[in-house]
This record gives C-alpha cells, sequence and structure tokens, in this order.
C-alpha cells in the first residue's frame, strides 16, 4: 500500500520563512551565490515581490549568477534580474560606456593633493539642480604616490613652468667655443705652481703625469719655484751603489717636469750648472742631456758649453758625468771650440801636469779624432803618468796598439789619419790580441750600431768572413 505524504499548507505572501528549507522544482543543479540582497528597499513603480522561500545562500529560481571576478576598482555585482537597486543619483544610465549587467564602476583613487570630482562619465550630462555627491568607494589621499607614476613628474594641477628656447640664438661655432679663461698674474701663478710642486714630492715614477701637465699649462712661469726645489724627490741617488747612470728624466719627478719644459729650461739648467751645489750639479748634468736633443742649435751649443766647464768641476763625480753626457755628442760642431781649447792644454808644458793629464783623459774619453796629433806628441811628455794616459788614449781611438814609440805612431797617423774611425776599428778585428779586438769591436757597434756576427773569441776563418763583409759595408756607405 502506498504511503500517503501529508498535505502542505500555503505559506501566505510576504511571511515567507527564510529558514525553513524549500525544494525547488528545477532541473538545474544548485548554484551558490555571493550576493545576499539584506537592504530590503524597493524603488517606486517595481514589479510587486514574488513571494518564495530561499535557502541561506542560495539563488532565486531559475536564475544562475555570474561568477565572474569583477575587474579592479569595480564594485560588488547588482542583485538578479527581477530585483532593481537605486542608482546613484549623479549617474544615469546611458545606452553606451556603461558597465556590463551587473557591475557597478568605482572610481580609483586620485593622486595626493588633487581635489575630488564628481564627474559624470563621458557623454552624460548632470541633472540641472542636482548637487554633486562623493563618488562611491572614496577614500582619503595616501601619502605614498600612487604606484606607476613618475615621481619626476608634476601631478595635476601642479604649475609647470615652460622654458623656452630661441633659436636666434644658438650658433652652432660660438655657443661650442670655451670662454677664454681669465688671465692669471705671474704671483698667482707661481703660487699655484709652488703648491703643483709640493704634490710632485710624493710621486713615483709614471704617476706625476697630472703635475706636469698643470705645470706646462702654466708656462715658463713655473719654471722659477722649480729651480728653488731643484732637484726634489730622487728615484736615483748618487751615493747608492749602481753600474750605470741613468737618464735625465728618471732622476726624480721635478727632473721629469724640467724635461717636460724642453728647450724653455736651458736657463734654468745653466745656472744651476754654474751656481748650484754638487749635487744640484751633478743632477742637472744628467738632466741636461736630455734636454739637448729638445735644443734647437743655439741654446744648445749654450748648454754644450756649461757642460763643458763641468768636465773642471772641483767634484770628480760630477766631471765624470759631464764626460758620460757629452760622449753622445762628440761629433757635434759645439763641442769643438772645447776640444779645442783641451788640446791647447794638453801641449802646454808650462801647466801643472795634472791639469795636462786631465786634458789627455777627457779627450781620450770623447773619442776626439782631432786630438790625434796631440797624443802622439804626449808620449814624450816629462810626466810617465801623461805619456801612460796618452798611449791608452791612442789604443782606445785606434783599436791598434804600437807601445809607447812616438816614432811608430807618427807612422801610422801618416798612413791611416786621413781614414775614417769607423775603418780603423774594422782593421782591428783582425788584430792578433784577442782583447783588443773585443774592444775593437764594442766601439765599432757604438758607433755603427751594428756588430756584423763578430766574437773575439771565433775562429780565424770566421773572423776573416766578418771582417770581408764589414769592409764591403764600410764600402757601401762612405762610397762618397
Amino acid at each position: 500500500m502506498a504511503r500517503r505524504e501529508p498535505e502542505r499548507q500555503a505559506i501566505p505572501p510576504g511571511r515567507a520563512d527564510e529558514t525553513q528549507p524549500v525544494r525547488v522544482a528545477s532541473s538545474a543543479p544548485p548554484v551558490v551565490d555571493d550576493f545576499d540582497d539584506d537592504s530590503g528597499i524597493l524603488p517606486r513603480g517595481a514589479r510587486p515581490h514574488v513571494p518564495m522561500a530561499r535557502a541561506p545562500h542560495t539563488p532565486p529560481l531559475g536564475v544562475q549568477l555570474d561568477r565572474r571576478t569583477p575587474p579592479l576598482g569595480m564594485g560588488r555585482p547588482t542583485p538578479p534580474v527581477g530585483i532593481d537597486r537605486p542608482a546613484p543619483r549623479s549617474f544615469v544610465p546611458a545606452d553606451r560606456d556603461t558597465p556590463p549587467l551587473g557591475l557597478e564602476l568605482e572610481p580609483l583613487t586620485p593622486p595626493m593633493g588633487v581635489p575630488v570630482v564628481d564627474t559624470p562619465p563621458l557623454g552624460i550630462p548632470r541633472p540641472r539642480g542636482d548637487r554633486p555627491t562623493p563618488s562611491v568607494g572614496f577614500r582619503p589621499p595616501s601619502s605614498r604616490p600612487p604606484a606607476g607614476r613618475d615621481r619626476r613628474t608634476p601631478p595635476v594641477g601642479d604649475l609647470v613652468r615652460e622654458e623656452r628656447v630661441r633659436p636666434s640664438e644658438i650658433d652652432a661655432l660660438a655657443s661650442a667655443r670655451p670662454d677664454a679663461a681669465p688671465r692669471v698674474s705671474d704671483a698667482d701663478a707661481r703660487a699655484r705652481a709652488q703648491r703643483i710642486i709640493e704634490t710632485l714630492r710624493s710621486c713615483g715614477p709614471d704617476d706625476e703625469g697630472p703635475a706636469v701637465a698643470a705645470l706646462k699649462k702654466l708656462g715658463p712661469v713655473a719654471l722659477e719655484p722649480m729651480e728653488r726645489e731643484f732637484p726634489g724627490l730622487l728615484w736615483f741617488h748618487r751615493r747608492v751603489a749602481h753600474k750605470r747612470l741613468p737618464r735625465g728624466r728618471d732622476v726624480g719627478s721635478l727632473a721629469r717636469a724640467i724635461v717636460a719644459f724642453g728647450e724653455d729650461s736651458v736657463p734654468l739648467l745653466r745656472r744651476i750648472l754654474e751656481n748650484g751645489d754638487i749635487d744640484q750639479r751633478f743632477y742637472a748634468v744628467l738632466v741636461a742631456g736630455d734636454v739637448l736633443p729638445r735644443c734647437r742649435e743655439n741654446n744648445r751649443a749654450a748648454l754644450l758649453e756649461s757642460l763643458g766647464r763641468r768636465l773642471r768641476d772641483v767634484d770628480q763625480s760630477v766631471s765624470d758625468c759631464a764626460v758620460h753626457v757629452l760622449m753622445a755628442y762628440r761629433e757635434d760642431d759645439a763641442i769643438r771650440p772645447m776640444v779645442g781649447n783641451f788640446v791647447i792644454q794638453m801641449a802646454d808644458l808650462a801647466a801643472p801636469p795634472a791639469d795636462r793629464l786631465f786634458a789627455v783623459r777627457v779627450l781620450g774619453v770623447l773619442r776626439s779624432v782631432h786630438a790625434l796629433g796631440a797624443f802622439v806628441e804626449r808620449l814624450d811628455d816629462p810626466s810617465e803618468h801623461v805619456r801612460d794616459a796618452a798611449r791608452k788614449a791612442l789604443r782606445l781611438l785606434t783599436a791598434e796598439d804600437l807601445g809607447s814609440s812616438r816614432r811608430k805612431w807618427a807612422a801610422w797617423v801618416r798612413k791611416h789619419g786621413a781614414q775614417r774611425r769607423v775603418r780603423w776599428l774594422i782593421e782591428g778585428l783582425i788584430h792578433r790580441d784577442e782583447e783588443l779586438r773585443a774592444m775593437a769591436v764594442r766601439e765599432l757597434e757604438k758607433a755603427t750600431a751594428r756588430d756584423f756576427g763578430f766574437r773575439a773569441g771565433m775562429g780565424r776563418g770566421d773572423r776573416k768572413r766578418c771582417y770581408r763583409e764589414a769592409v764591403a759595408w764600410f764600402d757601401r756607405e762612405y762610397a762618397s
């Protein structure tokens, strides 16, 4: 027997109990609704409310809500169709440019400091007599600038200054030309040079470049404080044991600055060579050796004359240093007067033997061909030291050794005196004395920068081959 279900009583309109579960005769699956209309306000003229029982979080009969997440800045979705909500007072529905059904726009937060004005959407006029109301969802301005805005860009409403450029005031040539630097007085230039020189006291090799460039920019007026500070910081000290003398630019930072001035530093060097103390004269001689190649004829002759006086310096190291520098200029016409004075001094028997000895040594170190006859004369000098020095000078100059016989040397001078010294050195390559052959190839390399592969200890056949090669080269080079 079928079971009879109890009859259900109809629920009067408007008194539906929302707490009771109600079965909905629908084939659609149940949908959970996030919207809950609890306002209870219906506008005038709205459709009468259809009484129906509704379970919590259950949509009305036959209505399925759109569960898509609303865009950023949008409000909550509108209630389902059939339940109308009053529109904001300041907005009028439009045919276009309105949000989809069920969505309500919420204005973005304005930038900090900009007043909020409730403006209707584009193309929708504001009703007359309707006062603007605050936008829905308005929040007070934040102290932090909105994300995505360039902080360098002023916000809306700020005063922006516009800069205008007149093309007539621009000149491609004149505007790019720097203004002339104001002229600096000599006193200010010397003071500035003194400050720069103080920085040179702590400069190592190759660190002095900026300071030297600054001194050169001041010009010759900077040479006066440089002369007072000479020699300055030293990278080479003459009292420290050394095998060879350095170049002038390697003496110290201040010496490198003087070399950089070139010919303009010749008066400075001459004053130091004449009036400086022993240390100053020694280092000035080395620096002068690097300045000489930068000088023209007149200044070079004046500086060579000052260096020639240092050959007679009371300090032996200064004298030897001057000889070392003058060796590179022994063929220069500017030192010929100095060589002539030493030849006269060497032949003066009334002069002290020490003076004649000094003259012989200087001329021998300079390899002076013009003193060849004077050397032969000194082989009969009353002083034994002078005779021995004259023989050594002849041996070094000619790469030949004829002893202390004045007659033999005089005959050799008559036969070979008119030849070039390079030809004498080539003949010395086949001398029977090995020590003399070694000296000949060293001097030949200094004079011509060539050694022809010759070695003093090689066999006789190889020495002959190198000798013939050197003679052929000499004939080609000095054919005229």
